[in-house]
């Protein structure tokens, strides 16, 4: 897989399910959610203004959307043009905290209903969907809109093992 910077949304989705099921590191949906939980902790380690802490919040949405891909979800349904129009100006680390709760119920309930569970399950691929854009959109809301582009192109680059040098422009 090639890193790209991803002009539109719908190249950014394209690029994250192409990585999700013929990338160098294939996951299962429950997996790749700890993955951007995960990237959402790094974030929150850095300092506002440095690009570190705005690639790990692009790099978290898009292991969100990955997530979406691996269940069998068309993420790039109602999504944006473009990655910049994502976010809420207004958003809270509470806003945050909601976001990835709500959808990793249903990622739990995902796992259960996927091994053939036979009681009533309250998995919803149209409530995971729902969740999971609520929570790329508020990982989007953490990286200015400038950025975004460039943050999923560097961790594009991470994820095909080709670093990118985040010394530059770093104070």
């Amino acid at each position: 897989m090639i890193p790209n910077t991803p002009r539109t949304s719908q190249h950014f989705c394209d690029w994250c399910k192409e990585y999700q099921f013929n990338g160098t590191v294939q996951q299962p949906g429950d997996v790749r959610f700890g993955v951007g939980v995960y990237q959402i902790a790094q974030g929150m380690q850095w300092k506002i203004s440095n690009p570190v802490r705005w690639q790990s919040f692009c790099s978290a949405a898009m292991h969100f959307t990955m997530t979406g891909y691996a269940h069998g979800i068309d993420m790039a349904a109602g999504f944006p043009e473009h990655l910049s129009e994502f976010g809420n100006d207004n958003a809270s680390w509470q806003d945050f905290m909601f976001a990835v709760c709500y959808a990793q119920q249903q990622v739990t309930y995902c796992l259960h209903y996927n091994r053939g569970t036979t009681r009533y399950s309250r998995y919803s691929a149209d409530a995971l969907h729902l969740r999971l854009h609520k929570l790329i959109e508020t990982c989007f809301s953490f990286a200015p809109a400038e950025y975004r582009e460039q943050g999923c192109y560097d961790e594009m680059k991470i994820l095909c093992h080709d670093l990118p040098d985040f010394t530059k422009g770093v104070k």
